[in-house]
């Protein structure tokens, strides 16, 4: 459960972040009393969705790919894929959320770039935020508990 609340929490904050920098960059996004909605729209299905669709589409991906130069196309087809699962999570995030588009390339197909950009960010930092998450959710947890009697040790069987 901790494992749980700790992940869901750093990627909601730091797609709230996300969010922000879309709002901020790219002008034909607008709806900044939304971003909390958004984020939660935006964590739920990058949490639960995003690998769903990744492993589909790349396995897809892979049946169609030869084996002269593998490994370019196999990179090549790693970024679309990417890309195609950031466009289909920014469209959900845009239907099920206040957010607003007022232009078909910025407003549709920039703000998955930035998604990317903001996963590959995350990717590298999510190890250290979830540590210190643990942190903060034991330490707050142990403030919560620090009027109760400590418990008893359970006897071993």
């Amino acid at each position: 459960m901790k494992r749980w609340v700790v992940r869901v929490g750093t990627a909601f904050v730091f797609n709230v972040l996300v969010l922000l920098v879309i709002l901020w960059l790219v002008p034909a996004v607008h709806g900044v009393w939304s971003v909390l909605w958004a984020s939660l729209v935006f964590t739920v299905a990058t949490l639960f969705l995003k690998p769903f669709f990744h492993r589909v589409l790349l396995s897809e991906g892979e049946r169609l790919r030869d084996t002269r130069a593998a490994w370019l196309k196999g990179k090549l087809l790693t970024y679309a894929v990417s890309y195609v699962v950031a466009l289909i999570i920014w469209i959900l995030t845009v239907v099920f959320s206040g957010i607003h588009i007022s232009g078909f390339l910025w407003g549709w197909l920039v703000p998955p770039l930035i998604v990317l950009v903001g996963w590959i960010v995350y990717d590298q930092l999510d190890d250290a935020l979830e540590r210190k998450a643990g942190e903060l959710y034991d330490a707050a947890e142990k403030r919560m508990r620090g009027n109760e009697p400590p418990a008893p040790p359970s006897p071993n069987p």
